[in-house]
């Protein structure tokens, strides 16, 4: 049998999640990740920590979500690396009809 290997690095990490509602229409979740792949060939290390949250508001017939991440770390040992994103959706739920 040959073993063969699924990512090329040692990698290992941890995530934190929660999740709360706040209120009766408003549901946020909280989450930190953190990533450690050691080099290996010709990818060195890498260390990343990434922090978000993820929120929803209902709202009548609305609903807005969003999401937004923060990502830090180092790569090779003396490289920072850093990253902001996020996305915004609004949804309107149709009323649906009766024959």
């Amino acid at each position: 049998m040959i073993k063969k290997r699924l990512v090329a690095t040692d990698e290992k990490g941890f995530i934190i999640y929660g999740k709360n509602k706040f209120l009766e229409k408003l549901t946020l979740e909280f989450y930190y990740i953190f990533k450690e792949e050691e080099s290996w060939g010709f990818n060195p290390n890498l260390h990343l920590h990434t922090l978000g949250v993820r929120g929803i508001l209902n709202w009548k017939e609305w609903e807005l979500r969003g999401e937004i991440a923060t990502q830090n770390g180092r790569y090779s040992g003396t490289k920072d690396v850093s990253g902001l994103g996020g996305y915004v959706y609004l949804n309107r739920l149709c009323l649906s009809f009766r024959r």
